[in-house]
């Protein structure tokens, strides 16, 4: 071997070995979160059996070791007061929560690799980050903790809320910046205490995120802050959301024009004319023997009016009834006024219960009948249920009671199922 040939092979080995040393060391770094009330471990000792030395977490709980790859997976040691937790960290990400469970002394073989590293296991429900309080105590704990609050005002049959709360409201990154930037507060607008905050606000969709300082001025507000920015389950855009409300100390930020025109759109969407059709069955209460009727049919059409929680629903319908072995056949107007005392959701869908009084006039086409006149007018009471967007599917169950006595005794219970079609 030239001496050559000897310089150039100490040099291809001087170089091999600095590019493997390159390849297998890297920087494992993230906070050590205590998982029971998710807040920051500060001087938890992490160590690994494959790092150089150890590293303590500082005030934030923050923490940066480097570790040299070898034989088998990286094995994170972490140590808090006495207890010894030992975690597998994912080899694909270098960023980490990782929470320790002080009651617990050594998890080895329980530990899981999650998107993020949570040392308990899988989680068995939704974690819920959010405090549920008015608006008033938010308030004053974001005055005494020097923070903001960040208000969440969704509704239950919102489907992209859902969404979040069950991706991007996981995130434990998500969980311990909710937890510690700012005071969380979740408001359904269907509640009490919603409609109210939707009223003060003008929400005009859902979800609708907020940032108010303790002095009731809004210094951030959007909605769909989330779509608008990112993915859903991106947190970037909440986090720059929260961000900005920090870093504006103007005067409250009020309704954009953008949010205005959605709120008119969505409030003539509403009141917009529907027509629906409906089918129902009569149910008579007869006792008298001499007279047989059987269960009448109807089945008929409307127009569909909503004013705030105000309905009005005029119609038309073909009706048909059996009276000791003849047919009645009538043509029927019912007029329903309804109120909504409750509005809210049914397996994600909008949805509704209405007070209904329904005032009709009949006439009947087969007048010769005995007894029977061509004239009569009565009253339906009960309520009415019906859920959709859009589009709605109801329920209708009444009391029938007729005004005059020209068809004997024939009160009874007015079932009916009935469609509306979304406004044009």
């Amino acid at each position: 071997m030239t001496m050559k040939h000897f310089f150039s092979t100490i040099l291809f080995f001087i170089f091999t070995s600095l590019h493997l040393f390159a390849q297998n060391t890297r920087t494992i770094s993230g906070y050590v979160i205590d998982e029971k009330n998710r807040q920051i471990i500060v001087g938890a000792q992490i160590s690994s059996n494959h790092a150089t030395s150890s590293v303590t977490s500082n005030e934030k709980g923050f923490f940066s070791i480097t570790l040299q790859e070898g034989q088998g997976r990286d094995t994170l040691i972490i140590q808090h007061q006495g207890n010894q937790t030992y975690i597998l960290p994912l080899k694909k990400r270098n960023q980490y929560m990782v929470y320790m469970d002080r009651s617990v002394s050594d998890m080895n073989e329980e530990a899981k690799e999650l998107e993020t590293v949570l040392i308990k296991g899988h989680r068995k429900k939704l974690i819920d980050p959010f405090l549920h309080i008015s608006l008033d105590s938010a308030l004053a704990l974001a005055e005494k903790e020097e923070k903001q609050v960040l208000l969440y005002v969704n509704a239950s049959w919102c489907g992209m809320c859902r969404l979040l709360d069950k991706t991007l409201f996981q995130q434990d990154t998500v969980i311990h910046r909710l937890r510690n930037d700012v005071i969380p507060v979740k408001v359904d607008v269907d509640s009490y205490k919603g409609a109210k905050l939707n009223k003060k606000f003008n929400i005009a969709g859902y979800p609708t995120f907020l940032m108010i300082r303790p002095d009731r001025n809004v210094s951030n507000r959007n909605v769909g802050i989330i779509f608008y920015r990112k993915d859903r389950d991106d947190p970037a855009g909440l986090f720059q959301f929260i961000d900005e409300g920090y870093a504006y100390q103007g005067e409250s930020i009020q309704v954009s024009e953008e949010e205005l025109i959605h709120i008119q759109l969505a409030k003539e969407d509403y009141e917009s004319v529907r027509f629906g059709v409906k089918l129902a069955s009569h149910f008579n209460a007869s006792r008298e023997e001499q007279v047989q009727r059987g269960t009448g049919f109807e089945v008929g059409g409307f127009a569909h009016f909503n004013k705030k929680r105000f309905m009005f629903r005029p119609g038309v319908s073909y009706f048909s009834t059996g009276i000791n072995e003849e047919t009645l056949s009538s043509l029927i107007l019912p007029v329903g006024l309804g109120y909504a005392f409750y509005k809210n959701s049914t397996f994600v869908i909008p949805s509704e219960f209405n007070v209904l009084l329904t005032p009709f006039y009949q006439y009947n086409f087969s007048g010769n009948l005995a007894g029977i006149a061509s004239h009569n007018y009565g009253m339906r009471y009960g309520i009415d249920y019906q859920f959709g967007g859009d589009a709605t599917l109801g329920i209708t169950l009444s009391y029938q009671h007729y005004l005059n006595t020209s068809l004997p005794d024939q009160n009874g219970i007015h079932l009916g199922v009935y469609f509306t079609l979304p406004p044009q």
